[in-house]
């Protein structure tokens, strides 16, 4: 999509905001008093929703910029239709039965059904609230108060108790094991080591002026960009704990530093992400669906694997490094369990939460993630600090295509130098948003449920935690699909339908594109010439030009021959150029390498007979650019290898990409030298990137590879659409 065009396909989102948000909170407690406030003439209870003003906010936005929150209470009367009936009062001190809690079970699911089927976000007050607790047993469980008895001192019994109230303990409390497993880690670097002029807008700045957010001008806190933007790293999660070298308010600081040292580099940790617990991508989508949950969340709201399995099925717990965290986690279990009713039930057929991810994320200096979506239900609870998620109906920003990578980011930003973003594109989407977002403050032991599809951006203050769970929610009711949430729907159903045939179509592409080129003329690709003379003997470039056509060149033996051919007269052309030139620079090269769209053909050729689900093929390309020559001169070996791929076509460089990532995925080992795939991935991968000596040139060849591949793989969605 042109980017000057970016709002296209904008329309009436379906959706408008009541201005403020809903935040369901537990009725009265147990002993008849409520939890949280209420009408000053009566505390202990609250009848009717109330108005409310947010009470933590973090930096990037204003406190008149958060939405009033109407407070609602669930109690044991409320019905699936969201109506609020009063929960009779108790008196002080008398105690609760299974009866009454099995009933707020009930009334807490309904309400928050209320929202899932209407795909409309709602906050949870005291997530810890909406779970069996000491000290009552339900549903047949054991008291936990019984297996503390042994404890003698009171300080440390109400100590645990208290924590066991939490999602999850404060993080630099939990045990060493934990504090030194490796994690995940999402960097931003501050530097002015760049040779390109910033004559356009960042990605970032774009992220920005498509939000509410106040700040303006330079990042004051790093963007977790997500996708090609970011730069992964991995630490202990203790050292991420501690990495503290810039505060949320000094980053402005050493931005000023950075400019008087251009040879400065600071690298700030954004966020730090683990999956917890999470469903094995080898699994069926539709088993995941169908069969009990294999990620199972207990009454008591500690969280379990179900170790049932069926023979026939593929679906399974991935051990993720974190997991011995799970134990340590109390969910609010009451929303997440699904209807009461189907638990008992031995079918499973009327469940309606299948939890596929819980995540662990860790913000050590305030960070803000991009705006994205998300195509799973997710429930964000924050353990410490404070979040502000600003969040607006999947109408009110165009996704980037469905076949790309980055599908659930804004079709603006998956650059990472756009110059073409007009002011009125930018506006419109403000306005679609203004009076469609939520920007709601979450903090510790609050929750605030995100549904599908739905664009938002996360703020986190310094030293924030969270815990994520990533559910499928299968609305059981008759209840039509919600009018913002059609258009979501259907690209979701078009996205699932294109990667599920993306391999085979792939394939089919390319053997048209191979009988194609059987067809054509290979005579019409002529030697390779310096200042009008050719460069290579006519004999040896005939050779070369005529094994990329011939239909030997489909066996692996064949391509190494060819290989073998094709670096040598490479290797001549550069040399003979570098010859010529001797040790002067390079004002005019673009000029004198005429001989690189005779090369770029050839090799077009031979890339197009790669079959990617062979591995001796796919190894024979992947140990092509581990074995490709290095000019002596940089600038020359830069320049030269840079418009060779430039010149390539998309379908090559979709065959150039997809053989390292296929390649890599295959645990095998090399029949030659006993190398794994990985490691002969990473060389040939290292080895071509190398090839530039700068920067620039650099990720000039990854935008093309990236723009190449998305170019290609339109085109196969073009076809499979129609």
């Amino acid at each position: 999509m042109n980017q000057s065009m970016s709002t296209d396909g904008l329309s009436d989102p379906g959706y408008l905001s009541p201005g403020y948000i809903d935040v369901l909170f537990a009725a009265p407690d147990n002993d008849g008093t409520e939890k949280h406030g209420g009408h000053e003439d009566d505390p202990g209870f609250v009848s009717e929703p109330t108005l409310r003003t947010t009470v933590s906010t973090t930096s990037g936005y204003t406190i008149d910029q958060y939405d009033p929150e109407r407070w609602i209470p669930v109690g044991a009367a409320m019905d699936t239709s969201g109506s609020y009936f009063g929960m009779k009062k108790r008196k002080r001190g008398s105690s609760v039965g299974m009866n009454e809690l099995a009933d707020f079970h009930q009334s807490s699911w309904n309400a928050f059904q209320y929202y899932l089927a209407r795909c409309i976000p709602v906050k949870i007050a005291d997530v810890s609230s909406f779970r069996a607790v000491d000290p009552v047993p339900f549903n047949g469980m054991k008291s936990e108060s019984n297996n503390r008895s042994s404890h003698s001192n009171n300080k440390e019994r109400n100590e645990m108790a208290n924590c066991d109230r939490e999602v999850l303990c404060r993080v630099a409390s939990l045990p060493s094991t934990i504090l030194e497993t490796m994690v995940t880690v999402q960097c931003a670097f501050s530097s002015n080591t760049s040779t390109e002029k910033e004559t356009s807008e960042l990605p970032q700045q774009l992220d920005r002026a498509i939000s509410f957010c106040t700040k303006d001008g330079k990042a004051r806190c790093p963007t977790f960009m997500g996708q090609e933007d970011q730069v992964t790293s991995e630490m202990t999660l203790q050292e991420v704990i501690s990495w503290n070298r810039v505060s949320s308010h000094d980053f402005d600081a050493v931005n000023a530093e950075t400019s008087k040292d251009d040879s400065m580099i600071h690298m700030a940790v954004c966020v730090a992400q683990e999956p917890i617990l999470t469903i094995s991508s080898s699994c069926d989508r539709k088993e995941l669906y169908d069969c009990k949950p294999q990620i199972q969340i207990e009454l008591d709201g500690r969280v379990s694997k179900h170790e049932k399995h069926d023979v026939n099925m593929t679906n399974s717990v991935a051990r993720s490094r974190l997991e011995p965290l799970a134990a340590m986690l109390r969910m609010p279990s009451f929303l997440m369990v699904g209807n009461p009713e189907a638990n008992d039930k031995s079918d499973n057929e009327t469940n309606n939460i299948t939890i596929h991810d819980i995540n662990l994320w860790h913000a050590p200096q305030t960070c803000c993630t991009n705006v994205h979506y998300d195509d799973r239900d997710n429930l964000l609870l924050v353990t410490e600090g404070v979040k502000t998620v600003e969040i607006c109906p999947p109408g009110c920003i165009v996704g980037s295509p469905i076949y790309s990578e980055h599908a659930n980011h804004p079709v603006m930003l998956r650059r990472t130098r756009i110059g073409s973003v007009n002011s009125e594109a930018k506006q419109n989407i403000l306005e679609l948003k203004r009076r469609r977002t939520h920007i709601v403050s979450v903090s510790a032991g609050q929750a605030l449920y995100i549904p599908p599809g739905w664009w938002h951006r996360v703020e986190s203050e310094s030293a924030c935690t969270a815990v994520n769970v990533w559910f499928k929610y299968k609305d059981t009711s008759p209840q039509e699909v919600p009018k913002h949430m059609v258009d979501f729907r259907d690209r979701q159903t078009k996205r699932k339908y294109y990667e599920n045939n993306e391999t085979e179509l792939a394939a089919s592409y390319l053997e048209k594109l191979r009988k194609a080129q059987r067809g054509s003329n290979s005579n019409d690709i002529s030697c390779p010439t310096l200042t009008c003379r050719p460069i290579l003997k006519r004999e040896d470039w005939t050779l070369l030009r005529d094994m990329a056509f011939r239909d030997e060149l489909l066996e692996a033996e064949a391509q190494a021959d060819f290989l073998d051919v094709f670096i040598r007269c490479w290797e001549k052309c550069i040399d003979t150029f570098s010859e010529k030139l001797g040790e002067q620079t390079y004002p005019y090269e673009l000029r004198e390498l005429s001989f690189l769209p005779s090369f770029a053909a050839v090799l077009n050729a031979f890339l197009l007979r790669i079959r990617l689900d062979r591995p001796k093929e796919r190894q024979v390309l992947v140990g092509m650019w581990a074995g490709f020559p290095l000019p002596q001169h940089k600038r020359l070996r830069s320049i030269s290898f840079t418009h060779l791929i430039k010149h390539l076509q998309p379908a090559s460089c979709y065959v150039i990409t997809e053989a390292w990532e296929r390649h890599a995925s295959v645990a095998e080992k090399s029949e030659i030298d006993g190398t794994s795939n990985q490691v002969e991935v990473e060389k040939s991968y290292k080895h071509f990137f190398n090839m530039f000596d700068d920067g620039h040139n650099e990720n000039m060849i990854r935008l093309h590879l990236l723009g190449s591949v998305e170019a290609f793989k339109k085109e196969m969605c073009s076809i499979l659409m129609h």
